[in-house]
């Protein structure tokens, strides 16, 4: 009889293992819940059929920046309702889980709101349910955050299941990932980038549309960047990339912030309403030696779904 005690407690604690995993494109590895399955277009697990998620954000920002938001005030600017918070420790780390409300398309949600990190960089992970089915889920949602665990060494998936892939260069590595959005720099440092050395930002996004006029779209989409100001020297035309049609433009420019003279690459690939987008910044006294490498990344972009 306790031996088969042992061999039943056995099975099952190796059952709950095996759930534990990675999440694609994190460093965040936790346990999610009962009915949960890997989420297809963002980092995390959902449950589709009552509206439920889990959601991991690893952000290039100091956690004291994140946690400063984290107020009552700070949310119900953002059409949160504060409920409770309280402190916690995850994966080593001081953490803090709120649980808020938020009304969208005539539905209350409830939220578990689970925020860590260091000096430089910061995880939030989101679980997302109707408050109609809280009384299942609230505890369920709550206890999969809490199993986080992350490890900052881990450099393995951050590009696993984008739906593009692009291949690095010498000088240009992977940064970090927020989503579908892949951030590289030089030797690929995190944190904040000086308006003189590089940032290559790649991204799939969505058109409300089908994109047919690719040099309108890119010109429109090169003036919508918030960092720059005083654009100049716009130069474009269409090219090809991984099978799709692109349009690429280059630019001059001044940091918003700093004033200090940029050089701008951009290429925005089109895939339907789908479309992939590539947009570098670099001083203009770097330029000579990135921007060949920003075009280098954007023509080794491939749809991988």
């Amino acid at each position: 009889m306790v031996r088969n005690l042992f061999r039943i407690l056995a099975s099952v604690l190796l059952l709950a293992k095996s759930s534990f995993a990675q999440v694609p494109g994190t460093r965040i590895s936790l346990d999610p819940p009962p009915g949960f399955s890997p989420a297809e277009t963002f980092p995390g697990y959902q449950k589709p059929d009552v509206g439920a998620s889990i959601m991991v954000n690893e952000l290039p920002a100091p956690i004291t920046e994140i946690r400063a938001g984290l107020t009552a005030e700070g949310l119900a600017s953002r059409g949160m309702v504060l409920l409770a918070s309280e402190p916690a420790t995850v994966s080593g780390y001081g953490a803090q889980l709120l649980h808020v409300t938020q009304t969208a398309f005539g539905i209350t949600f409830e939220k578990w709101m689970l925020v860590f990190g260091t000096a430089e960089q910061s995880v939030m992970l989101l679980g997302t349910f109707p408050q109609q089915t809280g009384e299942s889920l609230r505890v369920p949602i709550r206890r999969s955050l809490l199993s986080a665990q992350w490890d900052l060494e881990s450099a393995a998936g951050r590009a696993a299941d984008l739906p593009f892939h692009v291949e690095e260069t010498s000088m240009l590595k992977i940064a970090s990932r927020l989503m579908n959005t892949l951030m590289l720099t030089k030797g690929g440092v995190e944190g904040p980038v000086s308006a003189e050395d590089p940032l290559l930002v790649v991204v799939a996004s969505i058109s409300d549309f089908e994109l047919t006029d690719l040099d309108a779209f890119s010109r429109q989409r090169l003036s919508q960047m918030a960092q720059v100001k005083q654009l100049e020297n716009i130069q474009g035309g269409v090219t090809t990339v991984g099978g799709l049609p692109a349009y690429e433009l280059t630019a001059d420019a001044q940091d918003v912030r700093t004033g200090v003279p940029i050089r701008i690459y951009q290429l925005i690939a089109a895939d339907g309403a789908r479309y992939f987008l590539v947009q570098g910044l670099v001083g203009q006294a770097n330029a000579p030696t990135f921007m060949p490498q920003f075009r280098d990344v954007a023509r080794s972009l491939r749809r991988t779904r």
